[in-house]
């Protein structure tokens, strides 16, 4: 256990590190990072390195929201996850513009996952996150969920593409962020099957590039 651990960035391949008192772990590191275990009481987790793997539980804050998020970074590489990644009423963020997210084992316990990556994760069953934010980095399209109808209530983050269109389908829908649809002529459509489409937030769909397509609200 420790306060609060040494910041900056360094050449650290591995670590465990959890900290005692209020406030966050925020650690970059020039080389690969393996993450043994790290926790905080009342503070966000934030670990960048060229690529991230998780092999032993991080835990950000308590059931509380509002009291620690995880964010991950893999700047030019990918994140795999092998071990639980938590941070109950908060928000989990991976973030890998140019490497894959892969989940081999262990759980995602939050309540707002987001990705931002190539490709959409693969992703294992059982994971409790119910607010989805998916950023696509590579050509492609986003759909959410990735076949058929999302029942009850779906809550979106942040949703955007480079180059695709944006696919929305859920018995109600709220959006709480940003989406937007990148590429000429690409397209938002967002469809409530039983109840309403809601923004709340700072959500907002931006289509106002020169070139982008329509969006389609029903």
């Amino acid at each position: 256990a420790a306060k609060a651990p040494p910041a900056g960035v360094g050449t650290v391949s591995t670590l465990n590190v959890n900290r005692t008192d209020a406030g966050d772990i925020d650690m970059s590191s020039l080389s690969p990072l393996t993450i043994e275990g790290a926790s905080t009481v009342n503070g966000s987790i934030l670990f960048t390195a060229p690529s991230v793997s998780v092999v032993g539980p991080v835990t950000a804050g308590t059931e509380a929201a509002g009291d620690g998020d995880v964010t991950l970074t893999a700047t030019t590489g990918a994140i795999t996850l092998a071990a639980d990644v938590t941070a109950r009423s908060d928000t989990v963020r991976l973030v890998a513009p140019q490497g894959g997210i892969t989940q081999t084992a262990g759980k995602i316990d939050c309540t707002t996952f987001v990705w931002t990556a190539p490709a959409a994760p693969t992703l294992l069953p059982g994971n409790t996150f119910t607010n989805v934010g998916s950023n696509l980095t590579a050509p492609g399209d986003v759909r959410i969920p990735s076949v058929g109808t999302q029942a009850g209530t779906l809550t979106l983050g942040r949703v955007t593409t480079v180059d695709g269109n944006v696919v929305i389908d859920a018995d109600s829908v709220v959006i709480a962020d940003l989406v937007q649809a990148g590429g000429t002529g690409k397209t938002v459509s967002v469809t409530a099957r039983a109840g309403g489409i809601a923004f709340v937030n700072v959500g907002r769909i931006d289509q106002s590039a020169a070139g982008s397509g329509p969006v389609t609200l029903s």
